[in-house]
């Protein structure tokens, strides 16, 4: 367990250093398609795998999965917040649903 944490923080640190770049770049709606698509190829290597020790390259995208849709989320939560006194509100809903909700249906 504390090898994967090592593997996922250190895929974290750049995917949120670089975040607002790739952003820029792509944009918040195809971050999101690739953090959704990475996700769905890490999930499946963890079905496919029969070593423990494979898990460790599927950990190598959880920057990609965590890192870059949570900041990009994060973003969008600003972005579509209806009044510019509510972002803060707006935010707590985000990370009410994606660590509430999100985190106890599954």
């Amino acid at each position: 367990l504390g090898t994967t944490l090592v593997v996922n923080i250190m895929t974290e640190i750049p995917c949120f250093v670089y975040s607002e770049a790739l952003r820029k770049r792509f944009g918040i709606r195809c971050i999101i398609y690739i953090g959704v698509t990475a996700y769905a190829v890490r999930v499946g290597w963890y079905a496919w795998i029969q070593n423990p020790w494979l898990v460790m390259p599927a950990e190598l995208l959880h920057g990609v999965t965590f890192a870059l849709v949570w900041s990009s989320l994060a973003v969008l939560a600003t972005q579509i917040s209806p009044e510019k006194g509510l972002q803060a509100t707006t935010q707590g809903l985000f990370s009410l649903l994606f660590n509430g909700v999100g985190g106890g249906i599954g």
